[in-house]
């Protein structure tokens, strides 16, 4: 952060701003990573409201793979960010052809019909 200073009370803290417990949500995709195994199913966490390659990372234990997302872009971002296993929880349209035709290129996504 350079030579700025944390604030000292969260009250103080310049918005719009984002705070994350990394340790809570560490704990917290460990529980659902785990659930998960113990039902013998797969996780696939949803992306859309991080949208965060670092978070995504955590959310799938560090192997990058099986995850949904709700826009092209965020298949794009996360696929840019070495995610292979993608689920595009939406249709598209014929117009999005092409930017799907370059990511089945970079990864294994899986979508919808054609709208």
């Amino acid at each position: 952060m350079g030579d700025e200073q944390w604030p000292d009370k969260i009250c103080d803290v310049q918005t719009p701003c984002l705070l994350v417990n990394i340790k809570k949500v560490r704990q917290n995709a460990q529980t659902m990573i785990d659930r998960c195994q113990s039902l013998g199913v797969q996780l696939r966490p949803h992306m859309k409201t991080h949208k965060c390659l670092e978070i995504g990372e955590i959310a799938t234990g560090y192997t990058k793979r099986c995850i949904v997302v709700s826009t092209l872009k965020e298949a794009e971002l996360f696929a840019d960010g070495g995610f292979d296993d993608i689920v595009y929880g939406q249709l598209f349209t014929e117009d999005k052809m092409s930017r799907y035709r370059t990511l089945t290129s970079l990864c294994i996504l899986v979508t919808g019909a054609i709208k």
